[in-house]
């Protein structure tokens, strides 16, 4: 008989859990409370990542509007046995604030987050892989939802910026974090990507080895994912 399989909706939560008999040293493991198409809360359970039948887009999409600080959720070590990690947002209450583009933690395909090209002001700006048209590719911007036709070598992957890139912010506002006896100032400031532009002339000679290719390139999709419930 077939095994039966349940629609993910999305994961709410995620928890520390080790393997039963393991001992004082037993392995940790990531169990993530999974909320299911068609039912009710009570009918929520947590299920460990290998329930996910190799389709993680629901994890991957938990992670990305996860509150884990500045720990790295792979690293096992640095979580607590039974400590649960929640998303930013209230599962029931409204958001602190509106989820851009690829920011869902829905049960779907995240679009790939790039830097594309706006051909008006010779200027890349951040923003979610839509689908493909062509040989080109659909980005819809951050901020304004503008969505703009480019080809694939006008495109660099944001995860891809480097320390010493050449940026332009969008704001002035910094903070001094050091001064010298000969007056220079050192300033800095925290953003995220949708706040920095980089000039077209910036991406050609300094991005030039990171140019990616269609493989690297995902586009954001409502694909189901499914997986073996408990």
């Amino acid at each position: 008989m077939p095994e039966e399989l349940f629609y993910v909706e999305k994961i709410v939560e995620a928890r520390v859990d080790v393997v039963k008999g393991g001992g004082r040293r037993a392995k940790k493991f990531w169990s993530y409370l999974t909320v299911w198409d068609g039912y009710d809360r009570k009918d929520w359970t947590w299920e460990p990542k290998e329930a996910f039948l190799g389709t993680p887009y629901a994890i991957q999409a938990f992670w990305r509007d996860a509150d884990y600080g500045n720990r790295n959720p792979e690293q096992l070590s640095r979580f607590k046995v039974n400590e649960t990690i929640k998303l930013k947002t209230s599962v029931t209450g409204k958001p602190k604030s509106k989820p851009g583009p690829g920011r869902s933690s829905e049960g779907i395909i995240l679009g790939s987050r790039v830097f594309a090209l706006w051909a008006e002001d010779q200027h890349y700006y951040s923003g979610i892989v839509q689908r493909r048209t062509g040989l080109d590719y659909v980005v819809r911007f951050d901020g304004d939802d503008t969505e703009v036709i480019v080809p694939l070598n006008h495109m660099r992957l944001c995860s891809k910026l480097r320390c010493k890139d050449s940026v332009i912010l969008k704001t002035d506002n910094v903070g001094v974090v050091g001064i010298q006896e000969d007056g220079t100032i050192t300033v800095q400031k925290e953003v995220d990507y949708s706040s920095v532009k980089i000039s077209a002339y910036n991406v050609e000679y300094e991005w030039r080895d990171r140019q990616p290719s269609a493989e690297e390139i995902h586009f954001q999709s409502r694909l189901r994912t499914y997986a073996r419930r408990n």
